[in-house]
């Protein structure tokens, strides 16, 4: 029932997904011999600016959802939405009310709120305009490299290969001295906890709270009519 006002939920939900996924499509590597030029200058992958730039969308998408559900189903007090809502009937308005209790109570919704990502999502829109995400990546020559979305890595790194270096087996052959610093999935985390494991598991609570919402509007509003939310 009211799928018409699930779509957007749905919609925030997908596109939250999506930016995970391409998150990840910065980080592929590409072979070594198409991204050395043989002046030995690197053609860089932009993993930097495409992998924030998703990881600030995603931020923003999860926490979208439970925005959403509440605006299409219950009493969403922002002052976009306070007369629209103090036009409708009166019945509409206490179910309304009634949903938006019982989903700030519901367990899920609680559990959601309290996710590490949600912080980060207002620590990123509403403070220091970037999430605390930290990248450590081993160079190919041992050098360490410390960054973040405020605290770019250098896109390649020069060095002359040694007697018992590690390289690729597609590595060019000859003197070539600069390679890209390319880091893994792996090499970021945020608050201390994997980023990419924090991503998947507050995607994964969006379900959850989708799925108790959608509990709670059957029990609340069953068939009865819901107005599209309509803001400044």
């Amino acid at each position: 029932m009211h799928e018409n006002l699930w779509a957007g939920v749905s919609i925030k939900q997908r596109n939250a997904g999506f930016h995970l996924i391409q998150m990840g499509n910065a980080l592929q590597r590409p072979r070594w011999g198409a991204h050395l030029q043989s002046n030995n200058t690197i053609i860089g992958t932009n993993w930097q600016e495409t992998l924030y730039a998703h990881f600030d969308a995603f931020l923003s998408a999860i926490r979208s959802v439970p925005w959403v559900i509440e605006a299409c189903f219950g009493a969403d007090n922002h002052r976009n939405l306070k007369d629209w809502l103090n036009h409708l009937t009166t019945d509409e308005r206490k179910r309304r009310h009634r949903f938006s209790r019982e989903l700030g109570t519901a367990k899920a919704h609680k559990a959601f709120l309290k996710l590490r990502l949600v912080k980060a999502r207002n620590t990123s829109v509403h403070h220091t305009g970037y999430a605390p995400v930290v990248v450590k990546i081993s160079g190919l020559w041992g050098v360490t490299y410390l960054g973040g979305p405020a605290n770019r890595v250098p896109d390649a790194e020069t060095r002359l290969p040694q007697p018992g270096d590690v390289v690729p087996a597609d590595w060019p052959v000859g003197n070539q001295s600069v390679a890209p610093v390319l880091p893994r999935s792996s090499d970021f985390t945020i608050g201390g906890r994997p980023l990419f494991d924090e991503c998947q598991a507050s995607l994964d609570a969006t379900a959850k709270v989708i799925e108790e919402a959608r509990t709670i509007a059957a029990t609340v509003h069953g068939s009865a009519k819901l107005t599209m939310p309509r803001g400044a």
